[in-house]
């Protein structure tokens, strides 16, 4: 095997190497250990193969790695790169070179072309903040990750990049944040991220936080910026500052990602200005360590609907409703996409002792509730989704009027909640066709109670997404809603089922028979002038 490689062209072999040597840069730790281990490897298969690898400057320069490496390999790594641009990744613990080893690499900043940092928690990033002192005139792409609950200020008091970082493109910060006293640069992408299990509210936090002040100090870089993440790192200004803040022009920004609170969405939406065609994703942080009322909700409802543009007209919903979140996805007319996601992970529902008539009147609701079929119940987290949806559906209204496709993912259906949707999906009467992600919903008398009123009087199309075959109330369901449309005049058209990969491959050798009979007897009580489709998309 190894004489057949001597008989393949240069470019052949090159393209063999180089890979080898690729790496994904999205993991969450890169090392270029493995992939410099198996470049030596191929040094040792041929001398052809050898020839062509430490001819090639390219390769080298790309599996630079510190933890664990021998010092002679790592001075032939770098001897073999020539004086091409390095690519960097390591972790700063315990196996990293010290001595003669620590200071080549220290040396070699200068080349840095991407760098990727990883700190685990027991350790303070001493080696990362030195080397984002120092000269970078190369480097385009940062990367450095403290891990464990902390938020680390990387320059306090020190220029960064010592002022020469001229083509710096993209900085990735993770549970970290920079004080904006830096040089010029244009970056592309921008993110800064807390992965800390509480919302940022106010600069009570033990650890230090980028005000939303320092972040508008920001905007000199952010004219080429396409790319921009905020998640959960910013504190909010008190109220007559953030009236004097300045605007914050992102002029070619095409993705927005934001998480944080409602005080802090509310703020940042009255100081971005980006293009009409950005997408926007929204993760709204509600207040933890606190009972959350229904205003708290409805709040953060009217922070995030601030980004949506004057005049917007939307096409097509995305609707998810689970336990410990409610979101929901927008197309409009020209293209643009507006998510909004409101978590309610760990929050605590607040029934104060003022309210305890709000507690009886529960109590005596849920009395005579008990007596209907459906399990109906009524509960305080119930009250918080009605107050979301009801909000929703009141702001909304006038932009969502004309959706004309509507996608449904019921995983978590709770009275109350219900009662909330069926205010929102009431605003969408233009609906003509509707996807069930979870059709296991066309069993539940909660969501029968809606559709039954008559809510989409333009339906024409159900689409029913398939993961197996659905339990017997859901085919009743649905039948009984075909036949119900039919007798009003109004008749479904068309039902589309689409089948999960898993779904098909589980019928085996079978699964054209097993399809089949699946969807006879799931159709067996539907209308005859209801068309049936089985698109091949899978999903």
């Amino acid at each position: 095997m190894a004489d057949r490689f001597s008989a393949f062209p240069t470019e052949l072999i090159r393209a063999i190497l180089t890979n080898v040597v690729e790496c994904n840069t999205d993991l969450l730790i890169p090392s270029r250990r493995a992939q410099a281990q198996d470049l030596l490897s191929i040094t040792h298969v041929n001398s052809r193969l050898r020839l062509v690898a430490l001819k090639d400057a390219t390769l080298w320069s790309q599996v630079v790695y510190l933890n664990g490496i021998h010092e002679e390999f790592l001075q032939a790594i770098l001897h073999r790169s020539a004086s091409l641009p390095l690519a960097l990744a390591f972790i700063e613990d315990d196996t990293l070179p010290y001595g003669p080893g620590l200071q080549s690499i220290v040396a070699q900043l200068p080349r840095l072309q991407y760098l990727h940092i990883d700190i685990p928690e027991q350790f303070e990033g001493g080696l990362a903040k030195l080397i984002i002192s120092m000269a970078a005139p190369l480097l385009r792409h940062c990367v450095i990750r403290f891990h464990g609950d902390r938020n680390v200020c990387m320059n306090q008091g020190v220029r960064l990049f010592n002022g020469n970082a001229p083509v710096l493109e993209s900085l990735d910060l993770l549970n970290c944040h920079l004080i904006p006293n830096h040089p010029s640069f244009d970056l592309v992408v921008f993110s800064i991220r807390y992965l800390g299990p509480d919302p940022v509210e106010t600069d009570a936090h033990p650890s230090p936080f980028m005000s939303i002040r320092d972040f508008v100090e920001w905007q000199g870089h952010f004219r080429l910026t396409t790319g921009m993440i905020l998640s959960n790192c910013i504190v909010p200004v008190e109220s007559v500052v953030a009236v004097s803040l300045a605007e914050v022009q992102l002029p070619v920004l095409k993705s927005l990602l934001i998480g944080a609170s409602p005080v802090v969405c509310e703020q940042l939406a009255r100081i971005l200005r980006y293009p009409d065609n950005c997408n926007v994703s929204l993760n709204i942080l509600l207040p933890q360590g606190r009972p959350i009322f229904p205003d708290d909700v409805q709040g953060s409802v009217l922070a995030a609907c601030l980004f949506v543009l004057p005049g917007e007209i939307f096409k097509r919903c995305w609707l998810v409703v689970r336990h410990e979140s409610s979101s929901i996805r927008l197309l409009s007319k020209t293209g643009r996409f507006l998510a909004l996601r409101f978590d309610f992970a760990f929050i605590e529902p607040g029934v104060p002792g003022v309210f305890k008539p709000v507690a009886l009147c529960m109590q005596a609701t849920n009395y005579v509730l008990s007596s209907i079929p459906g399990n109906f119940t009524l509960s305080a987290i119930g009250i918080l989704f009605h107050a979301l949806w009801s909000t929703l559906a009141t702001r909304l209204a006038p932009t969502i009027a004309g959706v004309a496709c509507l996608h449904l993912a019921f995983h978590h259906r709770e009275t109350f909640l219900m009662v909330g949707l069926s205010t929102f999906l009431s605003t969408m009467p233009l609906v003509q066709i509707a996807i069930f992600e979870t059709p296991g919903v066309w069993g539940d008398l909660k969501f029968l109670c809606i559709v039954f009123r008559n809510v989409f009087p333009e339906l024409r199309t159900i689409g029913i997404r398939l993961r197996k075959d659905l339990i017997t109330d859901a085919k009743f369901g649905l039948a009984t809603f075909l036949k119900y449309r039919q007798c009003r005049g109004v008749s479904i058209k068309t039902v589309q089922f689409s089948l999960a990969a898993s779904l098909t491959k589980s019928m085996g050798f079978a699964r054209t028979d097993g399809i089949r009979a699946m969807l006879g007897d799931l159709t067996a009580g539907f209308p005859r002038d209801v068309a049936i489709e089985i698109l091949d998309r899978k999903f």
